[in-house]
């Protein structure tokens, strides 16, 4: 779907969420820690999906998470401009 996407739109960006770690947890109850190390060292970005699907596409870009203080946000957070966020009044 990604390379079909890809070659149709000039930029695509990536936004993480709250499934990427799965496979990585799947793993985990799988295989014993020395078989999660040696993947880790030899392919680390089996851990990493999004990076992994957007390899070798110069038009996808992974998006960083937005960090705040203690809080991090795989998503873009609305700025509060009028417009765009507007406010509801109570």
């Amino acid at each position: 779907m990604l390379a079909l996407l890809a070659s149709h739109f000039r930029k695509i960006k990536l936004i993480g969420g709250n499934h990427d770690s799965r496979p990585r947890k799947l793993l985990a109850e799988r295989l014993p820690p020395e078989v999660l190390d040696s993947i880790a060292l030899t392919g680390p970005i089996v851990f990493q999906p999004l990076q992994f699907l957007a390899a070798g596409r110069e038009n996808v870009e992974v998006v960083a998470p937005i960090k705040s203080d203690f809080a991090t946000f795989a998503f873009p957070v609305p700025a509060r401009r009028s417009g765009l966020c507007p406010r509801r009044e109570i």
